[in-house]
């Protein structure tokens, strides 16, 4: 039995495991060794022909820890944040066209509006 999971998109170098190799060269071991999560799903669906959805996480919003410094990622808003952020989504959509014959399913940003910077701020500055 297969469980899903939920796959977490957090730093820019995680972009690259959602289809880094599709269109290469396939064997079935990769369905086990590679990280290559969009391409497994592609190969699982043509095995069992069930379709398969892929669930990512996705995690890096700029200024996103109330300055805990846990989880604070890899943007900041003073350093081009935004710009760098809106890339980061852009090569995220663009790794999920590759395979469009898989169902891609996102959880944006858990907990990270709450516990941003900026809303925090707000919230010790409110009368």
């Amino acid at each position: 039995m297969i469980v899903p999971t939920f796959i977490w998109i957090s730093a820019q170098a995680d972009v690259a495991s959602i289809s880094s190799t599709f269109g290469d060269r396939i064997r079935i071991q990769s369905l086990i060794f590679h990280p290559e999560y969009l391409k497994e799903a592609y190969l699982l669906q043509g095995l069992t022909h069930k379709p398969q959805v892929v669930t990512l996480v996705v995690y890096d919003l700029p200024d996103r820890d109330c300055s805990a410094g846990a989880s604070s990622g890899e943007f900041v808003i003073a350093n081009g944040g935004e710009a760098h952020y809106k890339a980061f989504i852009d090569s995220i959509v663009a790794q999920i066209a590759k395979v469009p014959q898989v169902q891609v399913v996102i959880e944006l940003e858990p907990d990270s509006i709450g516990n941003s910077k900026l809303i925090v701020a707000q919230i010790r500055h409110a009368d």
